[in-house]
């Protein structure tokens, strides 16, 4: 914690976290952010009901993929399970894809309009993730 400004930083390591995969994300404020993708997919098979992820609604085009994940292998992305859902988290107000980019991209390249995906809780969100650094210190 950061006595000036009460802010709170923190990595969880756990022994089981180091073989899962991770997301993570730097917002524009430059704090960098990660969240476990295993325990979150593991959460969700909590028998829960898929909803529908709509490119269009979220205006996703090949250059804002570019744009967010810069090293996307779109070769790869092609050969992806589409049934698969995606996993997201709600994010200051918006949708964070946390796991399926590739499968995102492949239905941008598709023309496919929807995927389904699962959507994390605010509280599930906030169990996995597993980093937070401030800009200062995320460099």
């Amino acid at each position: 914690m950061n006595p000036e400004t009460k802010e709170v930083y923190y990595l969880r390591m756990d022994s089981h976290r180091m073989t899962h995969e991770s997301f993570s994300h730097q917002a524009p404020d430059g704090t960098l952010r990660a969240w476990d993708v295993t325990e979150g997919n593991a959460i969700v098979r909590d028998g829960r009901e898929t909803e529908m992820f709509s490119l269009v609604e979220q205006e996703v085009t090949r250059e804002k993929i570019d744009s967010l994940y810069g090293n996307l292998d779109w070769e790869y992305a092609k050969t992806t399970l589409l049934s698969r859902p995606l996993l997201c988290a709600p994010f200051q107000g918006e949708l964070l894809l946390i796991d399926g980019w590739h499968r995102l991209s492949r239905a941008c390249l598709e023309g496919i309009p929807e995927l389904p995906m699962y959507l994390l809780t605010e509280e599930e969100a906030e169990h996995i993730q597993w980093l937070c650094l401030p800009p200062q210190l995320a460099k």
